[in-house]
């Protein structure tokens, strides 16, 4: 499975691929204004966001000695993510 990460989002680095990892099948590549590109392959740098199927829901766990919260992304399951980050995101 083709993943991208988030430094931020998973609380700094290193990064846990299993616990962090974002599966590039549930993002849209987007130019920096947030709009959906053409293009879908994903390089260091580009950036992206949750596709509309799995930008809403509820937290599924909390993890409070890493601030972690958890999100359950159907099929691929848990995706752990830092709390104030995510608190950020729109």
């Amino acid at each position: 499975m083709w993943q991208i990460v988030n430094y931020k989002l998973a609380g700094g680095k290193p990064v846990n691929w299993t616990n962090n990892g974002i599966p590039v099948a549930i993002v849209d590549k987007t130019d920096s204004a947030g709009k959906k590109t053409s293009n879908q392959v994903l390089k260091v740098g580009d950036y992206a966001k949750f596709m509309s199927s799995f930008d809403n829901g509820t937290i599924d766990a909390y993890d409070t000695p890493t601030n972690g919260v958890g999100i359950i992304m159907g099929k691929y399951g848990m995706i752990w993510f830092n709390a104030d980050e995510f608190k950020k995101m729109k």
